[in-house]
């Protein structure tokens, strides 16, 4: 199986992301057959180079079209797209969140693998102590805060735009875009918040789990036509 040239691979995964729109993508596609031709099978190129994308409900149906193609060559994302947020290497998934907690199993992370922290919490509660952890998103596209000492950083850069929010019981290191109260509002399910979530993963070029992708779409349209 051909492998993806970094230009196609990256233009297939910013739609899947929501950073580009479908008008975008076609465009590309009629200007590179030559590049398809080459990284395509012949099912795949006609399949690609036919496609309706005026048709109604287009992005859904590109978009299983894009995922097949990415899935049967198991392609890494990370292979074309760098992140710009911290990474952490899974060493462990026993721990706990404070020292008088029991140890329990985190199972959504997997030792060996690389992830994404999207912000970082410090809390100290009296009599319980200090405690370190790292929101991140885990193998099932959940949001989760886990502790940190179950990840080793492989970089230790603060990405820009990532500033310092005080609380009552400790600080948040995050995003400028998620104030204090950012995180009750997401899980609450405000709009507004989901929207800032995936915008700041957008920048960080962190892939949007498929539950928010929509909202990648809605950002995406709402900018084109300001």
């Amino acid at each position: 199986m051909t492998a993806l040239s970094k230009e196609f691979g990256r233009m297939l995964f910013d739609f899947l992301d929501g950073k580009s729109d479908i008008k975008k993508l076609e465009k590309w596609v009629y200007n590179n057959e030559e590049v398809l031709e080459q990284s395509l099978s012949k099912t795949e190129y006609l399949e690609l180079i036919s496609f309706e994308y005026h048709q109604k409900d287009a992005c859904y149906n590109l978009i299983k079209l894009i995922s097949g193609i990415l899935e049967v060559r198991r392609i890494n994302r990370e292979s074309y797209i760098e992140s710009k947020a911290l990474e952490a290497l899974c060493v462990k998934n026993r721990g706990k969140y404070e020292a008088k907690d029991p140890e329990r199993n985190f199972d959504g992370f997997t030792i060996g693998k690389t992830y994404n922290v999207i912000s970082i919490q410090h809390k100290f509660l009296p009599k319980v102590g200090y405690s370190l952890n790292y929101t991140i998103i885990d193998d099932s596209e959940q949001i989760y805060l886990a502790p940190a000492d179950l990840f080793k950083l492989t970089q230790e850069v603060i990405p820009d735009g990532w500033v310092f929010h005080n609380y009552s019981i400790g600080a948040i290191i995050g995003p400028k875009e998620w104030r204090n109260d950012f995180w009750d509002d997401f899980h609450n399910g405000e709009e507004k918040a989901i929207l800032e979530f995936v915008e700041v993963l957008q920048k960080l070029n962190i892939k949007i789990p498929e539950k928010y992708r929509v909202y990648a779409y809605k950002l995406l349209f709402g900018h084109e036509h300001k």
